[in-house]
């Protein structure tokens, strides 16, 4: 069976899988990286097993996952490449953050899990923004520009009820998908060109999910923007003095806010407005 070949950053891997359903959902979830070149490492995908209905996932020949539930399976392969691209792609600035881009600009979603970043991304997209990333963006420390790293949304459980009228198919892939542990959605689910280029960072919200609570946004001065940047930068003490650098130029380059809120729409609206605000604006 072919090798699909992808490059998310500076992860350059290929899959195999057994089932031919499969290649097909991740040919799709992963179309974003599609690559056309030799790539070094590559995912094996064995089974379903037709007995035990069990199958189990290896890189480079070495087992990360046997004997699972293929949706375990499936999850923990996008873990995996998750987990590669950040420790591949050194020469950038690594925040754990959402991205989404907007007439050339991009806003920046810092925080830590469970805070809500994924679904609020996945509803700025879906009212019109551009999709960069769910999880890591990443900075060029020479040009502040924000490459796109735009791998599935994985929304978890606590989020369906309000993407709800996004709830993938329930007959794709069976029995990859068949009571999933997330949601993997791809950017054109949310609607037609939905995919960013290279942006520059213009804002920055930190936010934070509070169910029942109004909406409230806080700005924060250039200072308070940068040490929310910093206590969400993947390895920030590996690269101390250049992240400070990298990361204090974008402070001083965005606007900054603290969002807290129960409400998707109401904090998608927040959000739209700050970026459709003109600069300087109160």
């Amino acid at each position: 069976m072919s090798a699909m070949r992808f490059r998310a950053l500076g992860h350059a891997f290929a899959v195999v899988a057994d089932d031919p359903a499969l290649a097909g959902y991740l040919a799709r979830l992963l179309a974003p990286f599609a690559v056309d070149e030799p790539v070094p490492r590559a995912y094996t995908i064995a089974g379903p097993d037709p007995s035990r209905g069990t199958a189990t996932l290896s890189y480079d020949g070495a087992v990360v996952l046997a004997d699972a539930t293929p949706p375990h399976v499936l999850a923990t392969l996008l873990w995996h490449v998750n987990a590669e691209v950040l420790a591949r792609t050194p020469d950038a600035v690594l925040l754990h953050a959402a991205a989404a881009e907007l007439d050339g600009t991009a806003v920046v979603l810092p925080a830590v899990s469970g805070s809500g970043k994924t679904t609020l991304v996945a509803g700025l997209v879906r009212a019109g923004m551009r999709y960069l990333t769910d999880e890591a963006v990443a900075v060029d420390p020479h040009t502040l520009t924000i490459a796109p790293f735009a791998k599935p949304l994985s929304i978890d459980p606590g989020s369906f009820a309000v993407l709800a009228d996004l709830e993938p198919a329930a007959d794709e892939a069976p029995p990859w998908t068949a009571g999933p542990l997330q949601w993997h959605l791809t950017p054109d689910e949310l609607g037609a060109d939905r995919l960013a280029g290279p942006a520059r960072p213009g804002v920055v919200v930190t936010p934070r999910y509070e169910a029942g609570a109004p909406v409230r946004l806080e700005p924060l001065t250039p200072g308070e923007t940068l040490l929310v940047l910093a206590d969400n930068t993947f390895a920030f003490h590996d690269a101390r003095r250049r992240n400070l650098q990298v990361l204090a130029g974008v402070a001083e380059r965005t606007r900054g806010y603290r969002l807290t809120g129960g409400d998707l729409d109401e904090c998608v609206a927040a959000v739209l407005a700050i970026c459709r605000a003109p600069v300087g604006a109160g």
